[in-house]
């Protein structure tokens, strides 16, 4: 009986490890993903600078390429707070006051976003009913992505906000 219990003890211990190493495993992929998604954010911008300043382009590119740089900056701020998010998420700190700021800067970022995006439409419109229609269904989308991630935070920072009001009365009855 006790060679039993034995193993049983063990097999729950191994049970546990394979299920903190298949958490790891995935938080691990999520941030290669943030990581790769940096690296290519930064590429992007060394290839607008050099764009912007190699090249005579016509004034009508130019606010355009300037506000896509000035863009990506909050983009960036966004990464690296998902980056704060998945930190909490491996501490199994997910409902804390740290991710509730994390969330509710990703959202003003999107809103940052998503208003610089407004304001370079007419730009777009312009270079799109003179060179490509397609352009102004892009920057539509563009716009639009921003303002789903602003409310996909909102909603989230409301969640974690009852989560944690509902956890903090648990531990007031106990």
């Amino acid at each position: 009986v006790n060679i039993f219990i034995e193993i049983n003890y063990f097999n729950m211990k191994m049970n546990s490890i394979k299920s903190t190493l298949l958490k790891r495993r995935s938080a691990l992929f999520l941030k290669i993903v943030l990581w790769c998604i940096r690296l290519t954010t930064i590429a992007g911008m060394f290839f607008i600078l050099k764009v912007l300043f190699n090249n005579d382009l016509s004034g009508v590119y130019w606010p355009i390429l300037l506000s896509v740089l000035i863009i990506l900056f909050p983009f960036l701020f966004s990464l690296f707070q998902a980056d704060r998010l998945l930190v909490n998420i491996d501490n199994n700190e997910a409902f804390s006051k740290t991710s509730i700021v994390a969330l509710e800067r990703i959202r003003l970022s999107a809103f940052v976003i998503c208003s610089l995006f407004i304001g370079v439409m007419p730009f777009i419109y312009y270079v799109g009913e003179v060179d490509a229609p397609v352009l102004i269904l892009l920057g539509c989308i563009i716009t639009a992505t921003p303002s789903i991630v602003a409310v996909f935070a909102s909603v989230l920072v409301k969640l974690i906000k009852s989560g944690l009001e509902m956890k903090s009365e648990n531990e007031l009855t106990i």
